[in-house]
């Protein structure tokens, strides 16, 4: 991390941060560094937007996508969680359907 971005945090606060953006915590991150630094929440967002993109940066440097957020490593979303309640909602309405019509 360059000496710009946070140079004047303590470095356990600085890995908290990264933890944080890392986990894909974006608020978490902000939150962070609004407590550490009394700053605006404006200022606080450029800070990890900053941090957020330097950690880009570096993941690309090394030739992997180690900061990518959780999500977009295990192709997680809601996807199968719709999926699923679609797939319930439809057996909630065929069975008693089905069982009406069987009289």
């Amino acid at each position: 991390m360059s000496d710009e971005v946070g140079g004047n945090l303590p470095d356990n606060v600085l890995e908290q941060i990264k933890d944080a953006l890392r986990r894909g915590r974006l608020i978490e991150a902000v939150k962070i560094y609004r407590q550490q630094t009394n700053s605006s929440l404006y200022e606080s967002k450029q800070f990890v937007d900053q941090m957020q993109a330097e950690l880009r940066r570096e993941a690309a440097n090394e030739g992997g996508d180690d900061y990518a957020p959780p999500a977009i490593q295990r192709g997680g979303g809601c996807f199968g969680l719709l999926l699923l309640l679609a797939a319930a909602t439809g057996i909630a309405i065929c069975v008693p359907l089905a069982l009406a019509m069987a009289r």
